[in-house]
């Protein structure tokens, strides 16, 4: 069992992608399309596009991914496995398929950046009902949290409150 210690109460997850896979997959229906998932923000509108998956050291898709495409009815048409993030984002920037992840992530890892690639990124919410996307540190339940691990978990919450 383990304590989880929430960082983020609600991290939703979003949808990250280049402006033009979307109009190459879609064409002149994008701007449609794009209408309907920011007001309805349901997943299933990207279903023609190519998904960038994450994947464990055990080439399972990671436990929320998974459960937002059973929730949403739908494998993934899939543009690469990776365990990497990095590689995932690589691809993405790269307009190779879509990246599924929390908002805090998206955010960490694309709004800060200079390169013309990113400001043609596009990001949405998606809707997920299945469970509370929250981001948590967790440690074995009953351990005693040296110092230092107490004083990592503050500064987390810190960090991501700014």
């Amino acid at each position: 069992a383990l304590n989880n210690t929430p960082v983020i109460e609600d991290d939703p997850y979003c949808v990250c992608f280049q402006r033009s896979l979307a109009e190459k997959i879609y064409g002149s229906h994008w701007p449609e399309i794009e209408e309907q998932l920011i007001l309805q923000q349901d997943l299933r509108l990207l279903k023609k596009m190519p998904f960038l998956l994450q994947m464990d050291r055990y080439t399972e898709l990671v436990g929320d991914m998974d459960l937002i495409f059973k929730e949403y009815n739908f494998k993934p048409i899939i543009a690469s496995k990776s365990e990497s993030c990095s590689i995932n984002e690589i691809f993405c920037l790269d307009g190779i398929g879509v990246l599924l992840a929390s908002e805090s992530h998206i955010k960490y890892r694309f709004d800060t950046r200079e390169d013309i690639r990113y400001r043609e990124l596009l990001s949405y919410p998606i809707k997920v009902t299945s469970f509370h996307p929250t981001l948590c540190i967790s440690s074995p339940f009953g351990k005693r949290l040296h110092t230092a691990e107490k004083l990592f978990i503050n500064e987390a919450t810190l960090f991501f409150k700014s």
